[in-house]
């Protein structure tokens, strides 16, 4: 059976969107992941440029509303933030909630997503290294306790 996880963000635009697509590129059907925001906005495209170049097409990637969850149950549910993951901890209470489910943590990962293309694209790259590096290990000890 499948690892549910849902990673929650304001916009579910950039960094919900790459763990999503990474976690279900790496985890092979082991883990299952969604993504969604309390105030969805459109993909940011350089998301579905830096998972492209790690081979993992997004193109159909879109932004979810919190809302389309409720109901389902998850098994992990993950903020992604902006802010360091310290910082985002703290700022936990700010963060996207589903009813009736508690989130397991808060990941930050700090970069920049609007701006120029140039001056971006590095530091997505970054990002998305990050995220994955997050998620190898996270798996790992899933795995260990499941």
């Amino acid at each position: 059976m499948s690892i549910r996880v849902l990673f929650l963000s304001r916009n579910n635009a950039t960094r919900s969107q790459i763990a999503e697509y990474l976690l279900n590129h790496m985890g092979r059907g082991r883990f299952v992941a969604q993504s969604a925001g309390s105030a969805p906005s459109l993909v940011n495209p350089l998301a579905v440029d830096v998972l492209k170049a790690v081979n993992i097409d997004a193109t159909g990637a879109t932004s979810k509303p919190l809302t389309q969850f409720q109901g389902q149950s998850f098994d992990f549910i993950i903020n992604i933030c902006e802010y360091s993951s310290a910082s985002c901890e703290a700022r936990k209470r700010d963060c996207p909630a589903l009813p009736g489910m508690e989130s397991r943590g808060c990941w930050g990962f700090n970069a920049a997503t609007a701006g120029d293309r140039d001056a971006l694209l590095p530091q997505l790259t970054v990002v998305r290294d990050q995220i994955a590096t997050r998620l190898r290990s996270w798996m790992a000890a899933v795995d260990k306790v499941s």
